[in-house]
């Protein structure tokens, strides 16, 4: 049968086990929230820049500047890409970055609209936008892409850093346990060594200082001893009247 030890620690390595990996779990995702939500917010930032360089004349040509405040968007292949398309979804403008890319857009969007979408390469955000030049107006779809490759690598690192960490943490965690129950059983070993001491015939009862839990326990054990030898006593008695007895 097991023992109380192991099964104390046994019972006590599975609770932390599940509490680590729940917390792993917990922290784990919302840190991925934390990144989504900013990799969103510094991509609506990028719409915004666009808009502010964008030009319409009047009759609703958009125009562009060669070069825009993110130079990633004049690098080919940088993983960072911007369209402009009209009302219709025909596309106006592609940012020199997204030559020979696959790298989707948000094609038409009502003006006022944002949609954030996440792929499995790519975070995609489009903004709808109407264009008032005079007395007329024109709607475009403003739509910036991310290649996700290196939020995906910021994840991983994240992750393994995590539960690298809480590994370490569960093994110290186990062996301090494993100390804590050392040390709260060794009464329960002292009171085994007395009774093996007192099966030797070294001493006749329990003599150590117990913590109160289990003190009741000790005194029941002493009673069951005195009286044990108490009872051996009258029997020995009454064996020596019988052979007196017999003799007389």
């Amino acid at each position: 049968m097991m023992s109380l030890n192991r099964r104390m620690i046994l019972g006590a390595s599975l609770v932390l086990a599940v509490f680590i990996a729940l917390t792993a779990l917990a922290l784990e995702r919302a840190f991925y929230d934390s990144a989504r939500s900013a990799r969103q917010e510094r991509l609506l930032g990028q719409l915004y820049l666009l808009i502010a360089a964008a030009e319409v004349d009047g009759h609703g040509r958009l125009s562009m500047p060669e070069s825009l405040s993110e130079s990633r968007f004049s690098l080919p292949g940088s993983g960072l890409y911007a369209a402009v398309a009209d009302q219709n979804g025909a596309l106006l403008w592609r940012s020199p970055s997204a030559l020979n890319s696959t790298a989707p857009f948000q094609a038409k969007l009502a003006p006022g609209d944002k949609r954030f979408e996440s792929g499995a390469d790519y975070f995609v955000h489009g903004l709808g936008v109407k264009w008032a030049v005079g007395r007329r107006h024109y709607a475009f779809t403003f739509s910036v892409s991310e290649d996700r490759a290196e939020f995906d690598a910021q994840i991983g690192r994240y992750r393994r850093s995590l539960w690298t960490w809480l590994a370490a943490l569960s093994a110290l965690l186990l062996l301090a346990q494993a100390g804590v129950l050392r040390w709260g059983l060794r009464p329960l070993r002292r009171v085994a060594g007395e009774l093996n001491a007192i099966e030797a015939g070294r001493q006749e009862n329990l003599q150590g200082a117990y913590p109160e839990e289990i003190q009741r326990l000790t005194d029941n054990l002493n009673s069951l001893l005195q009286h044990e030898r108490e009872q051996r006593l009258r029997y020995r008695n009454a064996l020596a009247d019988l052979a007196h007895s017999l003799k007389t």
